[in-house]
């Protein structure tokens, strides 16, 4: 139970649930509603007003996977948190389908009662594993978007040869795959960002946050054109285009 007046991390209680994984809270700190895993670390947030604006800048370079796609058609969402970038994405993208997995289901209860995810015919929500829910699974997606962290950091999945290979296989011709990890866990960085080129080889491209998250992109196929078309498709998704592309020009070796 909460109290109706009750503060944690600095903020107000909104609900709390407890798992087999731990603890599970959501917090209001003025006009944002945040996901806590029992800790003071921030999970996922977005704006009270207005509502369900995602609030990291992370989160509009993970929604960049949609924009370097010619023409995505369905999403698969490995990490669902409290729904910023699903909910976004179905939102401003009709014609995509989307398959969020997260293990804990207390964690899509919230997102649903809380964060105002859409349940409907275009947004599957399964409880699972992210290592089992790719080995069961034998359709492609067009995009996989990758936010996978416990209370303590990055989940030990992304630090795994297995994972990288598993989504490589389950990416559709021209996919591509964003991830978002910490520079600040050095051996799991490594272990990650070792793995991801072994699996995708190179090119891959990056983009680094100053508090420590970095957002790659890996590409099943050739990277796309940073063009016109690029820049409409971030403009539909309410994305900043011609900065992000500076950014990606400046932070990776692309001719442009």
């Amino acid at each position: 139970m909460k109290s109706r007046h009750e503060t944690r991390h600095g903020g107000r209680l909104v609900a709390e649930r407890r798992d087999d994984h731990g603890l599970i809270e959501v917090v209001d700190h003025d006009n944002r509603r945040c996901l806590h895993f029992g800790s003071a670390i921030k999970q996922s947030c977005q704006s009270l007003e207005p509502p369900g604006r995602p609030i990291f800048h992370y989160d509009d370079k993970l929604l960049l996977a949609a924009a370097l796609h010619p023409q995505p058609r369905d999403a698969l969402i490995l990490g669902l948190g409290a729904g910023s970038v699903a909910s976004h994405l179905h939102r401003r993208m009709p014609e995509l389908t989307l398959t969020a997995v997260e293990r804990r289901e207390a964690v899509i209860n919230l997102a649903l009662d809380y964060f105002n995810l859409p349940a409907d015919e275009r947004m599957a929500l399964f409880t699972a594993d992210a290592d089992y829910f790719l080995d069961q699974i034998e359709t492609r997606r067009d995009l996989i978007i990758i936010d996978l962290f416990d209370a303590n950091g990055p989940a030990e999945t992304v630090s795994t040869l297995r994972f990288f290979d598993r989504c490589r296989e389950r990416l559709n011709r021209n996919g591509l795959l964003a991830i978002n990890l910490w520079r600040t866990v050095p051996q799991a960085w490594d272990n990650a960002t070792t793995h991801l080129t072994t699996v995708f080889g190179e090119p891959h491209w990056r983009l680094d946050e100053e508090d420590g998250n970095s957002i790659l992109y890996a590409f099943r196929d050739a990277p796309p054109p940073l063009d016109r078309a690029f820049l409409d498709r971030c403009r539909k998704l309410g994305l900043p285009g011609k900065a992000l592309r500076r950014s990606l020009l400046r932070r990776n070796a692309i001719q442009s």
